[in-house]
């Protein structure tokens, strides 16, 4: 068993990995450099956030969760509204079309975000909207994990 410390110095710096049906986490600090680096590319841990009301850049979506997965070496895809797939610090943004009505990025922008996020083959999903619990319960059905993560009335 592992002796208590007084402080992890890697407590906030959680690196995920899948067994079985859940996301364990290990401290940076356990894992090698070369499981550090495996995390990319087409055998590594990918990840894939999805929102359909939220811009690229947003704060939280982006700059936080995004970037700090890929600061730790993982693969992290982002569909969300863009004007353009491109790549942005490290993050592989697939763009989905604003809409200008709700019921049309509801009913629209939903099935256009399955798409995009099935085709990143990513192990994890992280999902940010209300609209998108039907996609989450799809991505169940597929066997897939999934993180819902609601953070403001939107």
């Amino acid at each position: 068993m592992r002796e208590p410390r007084e402080r992890d110095a890697c407590a906030q710096h959680q690196l995920p990995t899948l067994q079985g049906n859940a996301v364990i986490t290990e401290p940076i600090e356990r894992r090698g450099d070369a499981q550090l680096s495996a995390g990319r590319g087409e055998a590594g841990f990918r990840a894939c956030h999805v929102s359909t009301v939220h811009e690229a850049f947003d704060t939280r979506i982006h700059l936080k969760e995004c970037r700090s997965l890929c600061e730790l070496g993982l693969d992290v895809h982002l569909v969300i509204n863009h004007t353009a797939d491109e790549e942005v610090n490290g993050v592989k943004i697939h763009h989905l079309k604003r809409s200008q009505s709700r019921l049309r990025r509801i009913l629209l922008n939903t099935v256009s975000a399955f798409a995009k996020a099935i085709r990143t083959r990513a192990q994890v999903f992280h999902l940010h909207d209300p609209e998108l619990i039907p996609l989450g319960l799809a991505l169940k059905l597929m066997r897939k994990k999934v993180i819902f993560d609601i953070h403001e009335l939107v």
